[in-house]
């Protein structure tokens, strides 16, 4: 197969200090995962644990950074914080769950 032969849409181009390239991207780079902003109404776990603590139910109003919940991981207990803010929606976890990584934990809503 020679460069002729790959169809146009094929190349991508990028630049450095002004020069400019074409590229092709391998089979790996076109199968990865791609990134999707997080959604600021919902907290989802960084670590796999275990649930020890829910200090916050349904309904209640909490601010950016409050303690909202315990859980361990590598045999450490680790505080989770509320990366929004607002009135918890829903609460997708218990005390004594399993969690892995990226797992919903909790849902915010306006006030």
């Amino acid at each position: 197969m020679s460069i002729e032969d790959i169809p146009k849409e094929e190349f991508h181009d990028f630049v450095v200090e002004s020069f400019k390239y074409k590229t092709l991207h391998s089979n790996k780079f076109k199968q990865r995962k791609h990134y999707v902003p997080t959604d600021k109404n919902k907290q989802y776990a960084v670590l796999p644990g275990v649930i020890k603590e829910v200090r916050v139910k349904e309904g209640d109003k909490v601010e950016l950074t409050d303690d909202i919940m315990v859980f361990e991981a590598m045999k450490m207990n680790n505080v989770v914080l509320a990366t929004g803010e607002g009135i918890v929606k829903k609460v997708h976890v218990k005390i004594g769950d399993p969690i892995f990584k990226n797992q919903l934990l909790i849902e915010y809503g306006p006030e």
